[in-house]
């Protein structure tokens, strides 16, 4: 038996190019979300489908911080903000840039 009937090969292609390739788009592999501050970013989608667990692509990235006072509010801290920013345990306001 020929061993090598058993191997499978590929061409080898660049990241980007893969992200732009329309087939890759086209099945979810490749995905464009636009990031705050940043523009439009290309990344891996999902590889994996199941059937009773279906996955699903996050949310955008977003600027270091400012989902506090939303996750503040959730947890029922509302209140606190002004606090824990004084007293540097987080910071909501003021904030660098995400990409300088």
């Amino acid at each position: 038996m020929c061993r090598l009937a058993r191997t499978a090969a590929h061409e080898k292609v660049a990241v980007a190019e893969l992200m732009a390739d329309p087939l890759v788009r086209e099945r979810g592999f490749s995905v464009t979300q636009h990031v705050e501050e940043a523009g439009d970013a290309t990344m891996p989608g999902l590889s994996v489908y199941l059937s009773r667990t279906p996955m699903r692509l996050g949310d955008r990235c977003h600027r270091p911080g400012s989902d506090g006072p939303a996750l503040l509010e959730e947890l029922g801290l509302a209140d606190k903000l002004e606090a824990l920013e004084h007293s540097w345990v987080l910071q909501t306001s003021n904030l660098p840039p995400a990409w300088s």
